[in-house]
């Protein structure tokens, strides 16, 4: 046959330089790979760890707000029993000034042996009755703290609000007098300050 010829190559035979080549762009592509996985595994793991950090600080503002409505209720219950113990001596106090009156003492005379202000034994003295009418003592409008009285208020002494005290029958009675002692003078005999 013809023997000038060339014979043909086997399909899929490629020559040294042609599959090196090919050899070198396939492990650069596998290099880009692995390099854009890594780089995925890290973004992955820094959004997991921005995540967990995220619901840490939730989980701790949750426990400081717990810790914090703990803490408010205790101030509030701390609050009440106080203001519950002030008006228990408040009330001594008011029956305390009440009793030195009945004994025949004037307003006068109650603030200066209580070193408080005139207008704060009569307001004492006027809780203590109004307390006895009604089974309490009344403290006024504040919701059982004392009204607050600026003029010549002295520091250590709250007084105590409540209307003028007046005079009746029902005091004298609720004295208990025995039959040798003497009641206290009259109304009209008391001066007025």
């Amino acid at each position: 046959m013809n023997d000038n010829i060339a014979p043909r190559r086997a399909r899929g035979t490629r020559s040294p330089e042609a599959a090196e080549r090919i050899r070198r762009s396939r492990a650069l592509i596998r290099d880009r790979r692995d390099a854009a996985r890594k780089r995925e595994q890290a973004v992955t793991a820094a959004v997991t760890r921005y995540i967990t950090a995220w619901q840490e600080i939730t989980n701790i503002e949750r426990a400081r707000d717990d810790r914090i409505a703990a803490l408010q209720q205790q101030i509030t219950a701390a609050k009440e029993r106080a203001a519950t113990e002030k008006a228990e001596h408040q009330q001594r106090q008011a029956l305390a000034a009440a009793t030195i009156r009945e004994q025949g003492n004037t307003d006068d005379e109650v603030a200066e042996l209580l070193e408080i202000t005139p207008k704060q034994a009569r307001q004492l003295i006027a809780a203590a009755n109004d307390g006895a009418k009604t089974g309490a003592i009344v403290l006024g409008s504040t919701g059982g703290r004392p009204k607050p009285d600026n003029t010549d208020q002295r520091a250590e002494h709250q007084p105590i609000g409540g209307p003028q005290p007046t005079r009746s029958a029902s005091d004298d009675s609720r004295k208990g007098l025995h039959s040798n002692e003497t009641p206290p003078p009259s109304k009209s005999a008391i001066p007025r300050t």
